[in-house]
């Protein structure tokens, strides 16, 4: 979340190590929209598939990975906060913000399948799609960085 600011963090400095007052928003900000559209794609293509029944199942679906994502944010947030006073206070908020997705993610997607009744396939699909979020915000990421270094991602040394 915070790949902007890597590499410029001392220990202890928490949120405020790289002069910006709300480190790594930027990087959420592009993982959440990310997600949004991927769920978006995958809502709009079970609409076609099947109807309102099923998009509303893929959008709900990925509404549990953004949910996750907001989640993960605020955790890390706090994490980066009480490690500037205590490491065992940060790592103990990573803990519960691990906990937390977790038991999140079971109770929402038993409420929308037993619940709600939503199709758990569109809903499943959406979910991964919208978590591969996080994949191609780092993707896009590494990317970004081995341009600004004139270097492409598969290249490698042939000269030794």
């Amino acid at each position: 979340m915070a790949a902007a600011c890597a590499g410029r963090m001392t220990p202890g400095q928490g949120a405020a190590h790289c002069g910006r007052q709300r480190c790594g928003v930027e990087g959420m900000r592009k993982i959440l929209t990310i997600q949004s559209l991927l769920t978006l794609l995958v809502a709009g293509a079970s609409y076609l598939q099947g109807g309102m029944p099923p998009a509303v199942a893929a959008l709900y679906g990925g509404g549990i990975a953004l949910g996750n994502s907001a989640l993960l944010a605020w955790r890390v947030r706090r994490a980066s906060l009480a490690a500037a006073t205590s490491t065992e206070r940060g790592t103990l908020h990573l803990y519960l913000g691990a906990v937390e997705r977790f038991v999140f993610t079971l109770v929402a997607f038993g409420l929308g399948m037993g619940a709600l009744k939503l199709s758990p396939l569109p809903m499943l699909i959406a979910f991964a799609a919208a978590q591969s979020g996080y994949w191609f915000a780092a993707r896009g990421e590494s990317m970004a960085r081995n341009d600004a270094s004139g270097r492409r991602p598969d290249s490698r040394n042939t000269n030794a």
